[in-house]
């Protein structure tokens, strides 16, 4: 499977990612930093996985994206899987069913039980599932939104046809051309547990206004140039009532 990684000033996040991680994953992270500090931190996080098999691109924001990204898909893996450097493994990674012909994704943040939309504020409808299987196009919120970037794993030969057409610049983009343009299949489906969690504590883009805590991006940064880490060990088990959840952070 190809796993990307996107990634922008999160050093320090990307670093419990990427150990909160499954073994055998080969993570290709795409990265942009907005100034020198942060471009530090990504050549500190890198030096200290450099025994990672896994690609790295450097794409300043002034590179083209849409570019970049496609040079790291891979066309003879059957699946593609993305991941914002906010995510985290929180349980671990089954072995992955085939999809049906009809299901368009299989999602590892979402599970049968999370009756809270995070970035609506509101409580959601979970759908009548059989198999772990539901009906997106009839669903509410989370359960209704199958073009995530947040773990949602693809059949290669249905998204790259989308990332060659559709027009975008960065990940926030990309995210909004494919939820306007689903893949067309009816369905998704989910494990019995959620294996990651978007930990949404900060926001580092200005093309969406999502809603997000208030752990400033910066003071990661100036922490993880310090030294310091966060603990992955909170993280591990946790039972989340939501696909996104603001989760404090413990540093070691």
């Amino acid at each position: 499977m190809n796993v990307i990684i996107f990634s922008k000033d999160r050093a320090m996040q990307l670093d419990l990612l990427i150990k909160s991680s499954p073994g055998g994953l080969v993570e290709r992270v795409l990265w942009t930093a907005s100034d020198n500090d942060f471009g530090n931190g990504y050549s500190i996080l890198f030096a200290d996985w450099s025994d990672i098999d896994y690609g790295i691109i450097d794409v300043q924001q002034s590179m083209n994206f849409k570019k970049d990204l496609l040079a790291l898909m891979d066309d003879e893996e059957d699946y593609i899987m993305f991941l914002t450097d906010d995510d985290v493994f929180i349980n671990p990674l089954p072995g992955l069913p085939e999809l049906a012909d009809d299901v368009a994704c299989l999602s590892l943040r979402l599970n049968p039980n999370l009756p809270y939309c995070y970035t609506l504020n509101r409580p959601q409808k979970i759908p009548t599932m059989i198999n772990n299987t539901w009906n997106w196009q009839a669903a509410d919120a989370d359960y209704g939104y199958p073009m995530s970037l947040d773990g949602h794993i693809f059949r290669t030969s249905d998204i790259l046809p989308l990332l060659k057409k559709l027009d975008y610049t960065n990940p926030n983009e990309l995210e909004g051309q494919l939820a306007r343009h689903p893949i067309n299949r009816p369905k998704m489906m989910c494990f019995d547990k959620s294996i990651i969690v978007n930990n949404p504590i900060n926001r580092v883009q200005t093309v969406n206004n999502n809603r997000c805590g208030n752990v400033s991006a910066e003071e990661l940064n100036k922490m993880w140039l310090a030294g310091r880490r966060i603990k992955l060990e909170p993280f591990i088990g946790i039972e989340n009532n939501a696909c996104h959840q603001e989760i404090p952070l413990e540093f070691e």
